[in-house]
């Protein structure tokens, strides 16, 4: 959800959603944590990456989580 809110520009309002996941008692032990603690901090930029194409060289620096290669694992294999 998160992504989707930078992606259409609302940045601050995915901040405070990305935050909610430190609410979870399993966080500390999180294996993405520190994903979701990069976004929270990049959100702003992140409007930009999120609606980029590919660069030049045909590499995406950052993507939305669903085109990520961490997409399902972050919800259903923690």
């Amino acid at each position: 959800m998160g992504d989707m809110l930078a992606k259409s520009g609302d940045w601050p309002t995915a901040q405070r959603i990305y935050a909610n996941a430190r609410l979870s008692p399993d966080y500390a032990k999180w294996r993405l944590r520190a994903v979701l603690e990069q976004r929270i901090r990049d959100a702003p930029e992140n409007v930009s990456r999120f609606n980029a194409t590919e660069d030049p060289s045909g590499e995406v620096v950052s993507r939305i989580m669903f085109s990520s290669r961490f997409a399902c694992m972050a919800c259903h294999q923690e």
